[in-house]
């Protein structure tokens, strides 16, 4: 999920209501025709605009009163998914109807609901054999948010958040009992990407990489002061001899290494 603003394009009317804390954009079928929407978070609602063609170019649909501060927003499939301290909620868009992904009647969660970590990000888990031809088919994936599958929705999903990450079916009960952790302290608001099928947690001192269809560290690199310049993680900044640097991570060819590389791309 993108965790930046951008207010370039929007009318007036928009951002007479005020200042968006948080925006996403995506188009998605719903009606078999393609539809563009976008989001944003103003306090604590968020209201999803469908992109027309209209004089103003987009007319309002949807406004959601969020039980926390909105942190992270994406749109995908005609659904808005948004995380908040502590949780993460989806809103279909045809019918209106709404789960939260963290069901408070699995007591093992309950302990995210007296810590309220930040909401990072949410990314769905596909099987194995399936996620390449996603990274390579679906454009939502390369944006570090929910994935599309022309196969259908995902049966699980990894909430990313502040110190951890864990796996959770659509009913927003615990699927695994394996957890992410992330001991080291982020960099910047935007700390994390989604990338190849990894997860990367960007610290002071090093990036941290996970599969996140086996729940495994697979890799540190040591970039110090990195952080992403998007949610897909290609391009990084860092600190190399005390310079600044834009570093361009990649992927090796599959069946060969899960492992990233990156490449000093200039200074």
């Amino acid at each position: 999920m993108d965790k930046s603003s951008r207010n370039t394009g929007l009318s007036s009317s928009l951002l007479g209501t005020g200042h968006p804390s948080r925006l996403s954009s995506h188009g998605t079928n719903t009606t078999g025709t393609l539809q563009h929407y976008f989001a944003t978070a103003l306090n604590k609602s968020v209201l999803v605009f469908q992109i027309n063609r209209s004089e103003k170019r987009h007319s309002a649909m949807r406004e959601r009163a969020i039980p926390g501060q909105p942190q992270c927003l994406s749109i995908s499939q005609g659904r808005l998914f948004v995380g908040y301290p502590g949780s993460f909620r989806v809103w279909d868009l045809l019918d209106n109807s709404q789960i939260s992904l963290v069901n408070l009647e699995d007591g093992s969660l309950q302990f995210l609901n007296q810590t309220l970590y930040d909401a990072e990000m949410i990314i769905s888990v596909w099987p194995q054999r399936d996620s390449d031809n996603n990274d390579k088919s679906t454009d939502i994936n390369k944006h570090g948010e929910v994935q599309l599958s022309s196969q259908g929705r995902p049966k699980e999903y990894l909430l990313v958040f502040q110190k951890l990450g864990l796996y959770v079916d659509t009913n927003g009960r615990r699927s695994r009992s394996q957890e992410l952790m992330f001991p080291c302290r982020g960099t910047g608001q935007s700390s994390f990407a989604y990338r190849s099928s990894h997860l990367l947690h960007f610290s002071e001192h090093q990036i941290c990489v996970f599969k996140v269809q086996t729940a495994e560290w697979i890799q540190t690199i040591n970039l110090r002061l990195s952080r992403p310049l998007h949610s897909n993680g290609l391009f990084v900044l860092c600190q190399i001899l005390d310079l600044p640097h834009l570093v361009m991570l990649g992927a090796n060819q599959p069946g060969s290494t899960e492992k990233l590389f990156f490449v000093i791309f200039r200074e």
